[in-house]
């Protein structure tokens, strides 16, 4: 039962893809492709931004031994628009939900309901912190030449940053 009820969140998360919220339909596959299109540049835009960002970043702070201070900056700025970005959908997903009454009204735990809920406010949280975390972290891996230790904590700290996005959110 859980399963579904993720599922069923996740597909409506994201229904924003595949329905106009206009109209209520379904979009055409020629329209959906040119949507996917639009939004696939503008994510690349953003991740070369990022990747701009940290290229002229991470080797100044490394040659000054201020590693530390690039993953932080990188971090905040990853979890203000991780913030930014799922608060809204939090509050939309969470408070606004329009099958709660039927869904409270079927044999499903509330914890398993707000289980599957809160998963698609972090989905949302963890795709918003990815824009910044993905392109900021190649940057250092490549430009920052972190040693094996520090190379296990930059990848290691998306996972990390996801889960406060969610508690803030």
């Amino acid at each position: 039962m859980t399963g579904a009820l993720l599922k069923k969140q996740l597909l409506e998360v994201f229904s924003w893809v595949y329905r106009d919220k206009k109209t209520g339909k379904h979009r055409s596959k020629g329209k959906l492709l040119a949507f996917l299109l639009l939004y696939g540049a503008l994510l690349g835009f953003l991740a070369v931004a990022f990747y701009q960002l940290g290229k002229e970043l991470c080797p100044a702070m490394t040659a000054a031994g201020l590693r530390w201070l690039y993953l932080a900056l990188l971090g905040l700025l990853a979890l203000m628009l991780g913030v930014f970005g799922s608060v809204f959908n939090t509050y939309a997903g969470l408070y606004r939900a329009k099958d709660n009454d039927l869904l409270l009204s079927m044999p499903i735990p509330p914890r398993r309901i707000l289980l599957a809920r809160l998963s698609g406010v972090y989905a949302m949280g963890l795709m918003y912190e990815l824009i910044v975390m993905i392109p900021g972290i190649l940057a250092y891996l490549r430009f920052g030449r972190p040693g094996a230790v520090g190379a296990m904590v930059s990848l290691l700290l998306p996972l990390l940053l996801s889960l406060f996005v969610l508690c803030l959110s």
